[in-house]
């Protein structure tokens, strides 16, 4: 999410820096004269002496360390991540990061953030399915599939690793902003995701993804992208297989998952933080999308037939069947809400794309804006009439039944956060994601799908480093 997902309001923003300044200013003056004072007495003390203190100054930290250990069981966490310091974990400081947590909030952040960071070395198996998260784009995952993808000429069709096959990839590029110094996306592909509605185990799947924004945005991310999934099969498991109206039920089944996931998510980490959710699931030859926030989905169409490669404008062959909503607090639904909700929305003249839903947040003594007026977290904004409850849209893949009949025409998805969508038309980037769906073993037109979301990705991101990127999180996957 961008850093203007929530953003200070300038005037506030100023009056603090040149406070600020002052106080870091007499500070370092302090400082300054401690330290001389400090060097002159040392320096007088005899050898055996600072020896002796330097001594007990290490063994203290070594009991405390020792203790703090000891309170917290390990063996309630199969989520552990040894490659994270422990001390790095408790005690890191400053903005959007955890400070001085609670044995029981340290916990909750492993049990969310480093299961995520160990998901992406495989797969994260549940009663439903395994989910698949993505790599980051440069890394040594992505690396190695691709060199596998350069080297395989046996199938067109085998699975390079968990998150790469010709039938779908996954990846993501952290943000190159300072602060909060984490990538804030997350997704998952659970395929199949089994339930007692997947009558066929083979079409069957669920897409996600979670866009984080705010303070701790990154942790309600990696806790809404295990939540909800889980909460959303216990609801479908719930249902009779043959019930009457199974797509009503399935869409409030959607709906309720995301209202019940948010309102039973840690308020503390909903205070500091929120993300949206666009989500994709399929039952038998249905797709339902839910979507809450600016991370969308496109349905896409490519006809190899008719295919053709070009620079500018939509290419033939390319048909964008469907894309989900961008969920602006502007828009004359949204902003009637907010409003009977009395909430405030700033819409710039110039942009109205640009809007805002505007709050003085308690937690952070300041007045901030939010982007988007569906979401999940953001508990402060929800008072003031942003909801958790997403848009649902039904579509029937028989509904393409003619198109489909041809064998030169297939169907897949794009999923991704307002980082990708940002910058290009759709247009364009349904053209480009099309050259790795082409039907055909033999069409050398074909690029393997992880090869050209990492060529999309590298495109579209700025050029110098000192200027701003957000995190970019994209799923393709074929449907048919």
């Amino acid at each position: 999410m961008a850093a203007s997902s929530r953003s200070s309001s300038p005037t506030s923003g100023s009056g603090r820096t040149k406070r600020e300044g002052k106080e870091k200013h007499k500070k370092k003056r302090k400082k300054k004269k401690k330290t001389i004072t400090q060097s002159t007495i040392l320096g007088s003390l005899p050898v055996w002496i600072l020896v002796v203190l330097l001594g007990g100054i290490a063994l203290f930290f070594s009991l405390n360390g020792y203790l703090a250990m000891s309170l917290i069981d390990k063996s309630n966490n199969s989520d552990i991540n040894d490659s994270v310091p422990f001390f790095q974990q408790m005690w890191t400081k400053g903005k959007g990061r955890l400070e001085q947590l609670s044995i029981k909030d340290k916990n909750l952040f492993e049990n969310v953030t480093n299961s995520g960071r160990q998901q992406m070395i495989g797969r994260d198996c549940a009663s439903f399915g395994c989910a698949i998260t993505p790599p980051d784009y440069k890394g040594d995952q992505i690396q190695q599939a691709l060199l596998q993808i350069k080297n395989d000429t046996s199938d067109m069709r085998s699975i390079i690793a968990p998150f790469a096959s010709w039938e779908m990839a996954t990846m993501t590029r952290k943000s190159n902003r300072k602060h909060p110094p984490f990538n804030q996306d997350a997704a998952a592909i659970i395929k199949p995701f089994q339930t007692a509605q997947t009558t066929s185990k083979a079409t069957g799947f669920f897409v996600g993804i979670f866009d984080g924004h705010g303070e701790d945005g990154h942790i309600d991310a990696q806790y809404f992208v295990k939540d909800v999934p889980k909460r959303l099969a216990q609801k479908l498991d719930s249902m009779a297989v043959n019930s009457n109206n199974k797509q009503a039920t399935i869409v409030q089944h959607l709906k309720d998952t995301f209202v019940e996931s948010d309102e039973l998510a840690p308020k503390k980490m909903k205070l500091r933080g929120g993300c949206t959710a666009s989500v994709t699931l399929r039952v038998d030859n249905t797709l339902y999308f839910a979507n809450a926030g600016d991370s969308r989905t496109m349905l896409v169409a490519v006809n190899a037939r008719e295919f053709q490669i070009v620079e500018a404008g939509p290419a033939p062959g390319v048909s964008q069947l469907y894309i989900t909503r961008a969920d602006k607090p502007h828009l004359p639904d949204e902003l009637a809400r907010i409003k009977a909700a009395g909430g405030t929305v700033h819409i710039p003249p110039p942009n109205p794309n640009l809007s805002r839903v505007i709050v003085h947040s308690d937690e952070f003594n300041d007045t901030i804006g939010l982007a988007m007026s569906r979401s999940l977290g953001d508990y402060e904004w929800t008072l003031k009439g942003v909801t958790p409850e997403p848009l649902v849209d039904v579509i029937s893949l028989d509904d393409f039944h003619n198109s489909t009949q041809d064998p030169m025409t297939s169907i897949f998805l794009v999923a991704a956060s307002d980082g990708l969508w940002d910058y290009r038309l759709k247009q364009w980037y349904a053209k480009q994601f099309a050259e790795s769906f082409l039907n055909g073993k033999d069409d050398k037109r074909r690029i393997h799908p992880l090869q050209k979301m990492q060529d999309i990705i590298e495109f579209v991101s700025p050029n110098r480093e000192d200027w701003y990127r957000d995190d970019i999180t994209v799923v393709t996957l074929r449907i048919m």
